[in-house]
């Protein structure tokens, strides 16, 4: 395990949040869920098996999708809130189902919706289930725009762990005119 870049790198997480109008507190537990903040993590050393880079862990054809390397923090963390505000725009302003989708992948997340609809989150990943009740907003349930509560359907006894991303968001590039080709 490396050394924790946190104090060096929030107040650019922060800014890059406040720019694409993420809640700061969403955006940074979701890079400490990516990356936890780690040296090794962020400059490349440990690379995840599913082949996720940096400090945002982007895979290599969504970095080339948003022209950023992933293993330069600053570029990075900006184009972490704007995917994610892109994610959010595909699904129609619904962050818990943008946050899914960067850490499941957009299409992951789009035939989970057709498949189970309002209760959604049932077909969802594991680790996605748990990745979205760490990254939630403070203080608030994980209330689908549905009204169903699915922070409440998660296991008991799961510590959450770094998330790994499986495939990159073509849906959401797609989406806005981004060519993942």
């Amino acid at each position: 395990m490396g050394t924790n870049m946190r104090a060096q790198y929030e107040p650019v997480a922060i800014a890059a949040a406040n720019k694409y109008g993420i809640p700061v507190d969403v955006f940074l537990r979701l890079i400490t869920q990516e990356s936890g903040w780690d040296s090794d993590v962020i400059n490349g050393t440990r690379v995840s098996s599913a082949g996720a880079l940096g400090i945002a862990q982007f895979m290599p054809k969504t970095a080339a999708a948003y022209k950023i390397d992933p293993l330069k923090p600053e570029q990075a963390l900006d184009a972490a809130a704007r995917y994610i505000n892109d994610l959010r725009g595909y699904f129609d302003g619904d962050l818990i189902k943008a946050v899914a989708a960067y850490n499941a992948g957009a299409g992951t997340v789009a035939d989970t919706i057709a498949k189970h609809g309002a209760n959604w989150f049932d077909g969802l990943p594991q680790e996605t289930q748990i990745f979205l009740s760490v990254i939630k907003p403070s203080g608030e349930s994980l209330l689908s725009p549905e009204g169903v509560d699915i922070g409440a359907r998660l296991p008991p006894n799961i510590s959450p762990e770094p998330a790994i991303h499986p495939d990159p968001m073509a849906l959401a590039l797609q989406a806005r005119g981004i060519s993942t080709n």
